[in-house]
């Protein structure tokens, strides 16, 4: 007999919707959508939650204001060909699920074009993000943390992320609201993940940044410690490791950052991390600047802007 696991659902419901049984094991096998678009919906475009093998192809969410597509607590699927625009949260969000592919899709004028969050084995490959606030946000989330436990092995694989300056319209007193403009790609509190031949380029503060959780997060009302969904075993998971950046393109990123505390570390390639950050590593990469902080011991011969090099 299966444990379940109460779980609350993801979104606000109508106060006549009755939320039902939820819980973490799948009870949908084999689910496709196929060439719809989904316009102006209330809440959200596209949501699946529990299902194993599943396709979503030439599927187009258009201003739904919280998600675009948004798989939740499932596995063994792939998203293609598809497209987000419009949404004040994410344009495809990946949540809570495992091996899934995410290839040919475009996501523009969204907060988060993509987002992947607490999952492991996904691929983004060959998308496009552009004019969102953040083109790709990869997180370790704690407020999911009790859901699923950790976020590994992402890989994203030649992709395009550009001008993604768009200003942030996220609901205000979210974290996500806290997130500034400009950003090509953020990793943060994710493991073992390749990013390989990416062009990234015209993001005004970063190309690429690497960040452990709580110190993104520090003196904001989300702080480790402070946050009660930041529990012990989060904190003991949030630092970034093991990820590898090789081979990719990154052209006049961090260059025009809005006034932020992080405006410091704008960069092409920008890493801000503990000491398990050295585990992180760079190589092959085109680029002009970057920007790297490590929490050491005093005295520890680490030089401003080292990036640790792939052996």
């Amino acid at each position: 007999m299966a444990c379940h696991t109460d779980l609350k659902p993801p979104f606000p419901l109508d106060p006549d919707v009755d939320p039902g049984v939820m819980h973490k094991e799948p009870v949908v096998y084999g689910f496709e959508a196929r060439n719809i678009t989904i316009k102006g919906f209330r809440n959200n475009g596209l949501f699946t939650e529990r299902v194993k093998g599943f396709n979503i192809v030439n599927v187009h969410s258009v201003d739904n204001p919280n998600y675009g597509i948004f798989p939740t607590l499932s596995s063994d699927g792939v998203i293609t060909h598809s497209s987000a625009t419009g949404s004040d949260d994410s344009g495809i969000w990946v949540e809570t699920s495992e091996n899934v592919r995410v290839s040919h899709c475009v996501v523009s004028n969204n907060v988060n074009g993509f987002e992947i969050s607490n999952s492991d084995d996904i691929v983004l490959s060959h998308n496009e993000a552009f004019n969102n606030t953040v083109g790709i946000a990869s997180l370790l989330l704690p407020d999911i943390f009790d859901v699923r436990a950790g976020a590994r092995r992402f890989v994203f694989r030649n992709n395009y992320i550009h001008d993604n300056n768009k200003p942030n319209t996220a609901r205000p007193g979210s974290i996500l609201a806290t997130v500034p403009a400009g950003v090509g790609i953020l990793h943060l509190g994710v493991d073992d993940s390749l990013m390989v031949g990416n062009r990234i380029e015209n993001n005004n503060f970063f190309g690429i940044a690497i960040a452990d959780y709580c110190f993104v997060v520090d003196g904001t009302p989300f702080a480790c410690g402070v946050d009660p969904t930041t529990t012990p075993e989060f904190i003991e998971d949030q630092a970034a490791r093991y990820n590898q950046v090789i081979g990719n393109v990154l052209i006049n990123n961090g260059t025009n950052p809005d006034p932020h505390p992080f405006g410091f570390a704008a960069a092409d390639l920008s890493l801000v991390t503990g000491e398990e950050g050295l585990t992180n590593c760079y190589a092959d990469n085109d680029y002009s600047t970057s920007f790297s902080t490590f929490f050491l011991a005093p005295g520890s011969p680490i030089p401003p802007g080292y990036l640790p090099p792939c052996q």
